[in-house]
């Protein structure tokens, strides 16, 4: 047994298994970090709560990523959370249970910062977490105020130093 939930991106085909940590007490903290990267929502959003799920609870278990009628969405612990572009919960389907309050909001928050700040957050400048840089806008991954490319690409590939010509660099 596990404290089991799905999280689906509204309209879309896909979803994460999640086979721990399921409660609306990490579900919250995960979408707010979410949020603060500044992560798309569009079809990259599943992709990439399933990599801060990875880098947070590590190994291989835990998480699956799958079609809906793949996915075990009446759980019976924490059921589905339906969200929108934006990382908010507007659904909640399969669950009229309690709602589980054991982990505090803020250190949740914490552990998915520690767990996935760097992948996610420019390095090299500044590792104060007050200090994150917002994206230009929602479809490119550069930094206005980079002195090097941090695009998905060139994090991903840990390059950093990239060329004018080849990115724009600030």
């Amino acid at each position: 047994m596990g404290n089991r939930a799905v999280i689906q991106m509204q309209g879309q085909g896909a979803g994460i298994y999640l086979h721990n940590n399921g409660g609306h007490d990490t579900i919250a903290p995960l979408l707010h970090v979410a949020k603060e990267y500044g992560i798309r929502g569009d079809d990259y959003g599943i992709a990439r709560l399933a990599q801060m799920l990875g880098n947070f609870f590590g190994g291989v278990l835990s998480i699956g990523v799958a079609p809906l009628e793949n996915l075990d969405m009446d759980n019976l612990d924490n059921g589905t959370y339906v969200i929108d572009e934006k990382f908010n919960i507007v659904d909640r389907l399969f669950f009229d249970g309690v709602e589980q309050n054991v982990h505090p909001f803020e250190e949740m928050v914490l552990e998915f910062r520690t767990a996935n700040d760097k992948f996610f957050v420019q390095r090299n400048i500044d590792t104060n977490p007050s200090n994150r840089f917002p994206r230009k806008n929602k479809w490119d991954g550069h930094y206005p105020e980079a002195r090097y490319c941090v695009c998905t690409g060139c994090v991903e590939s840990g390059y950093t130093n990239a060329s004018a010509d080849r990115h724009d660099l600030r």
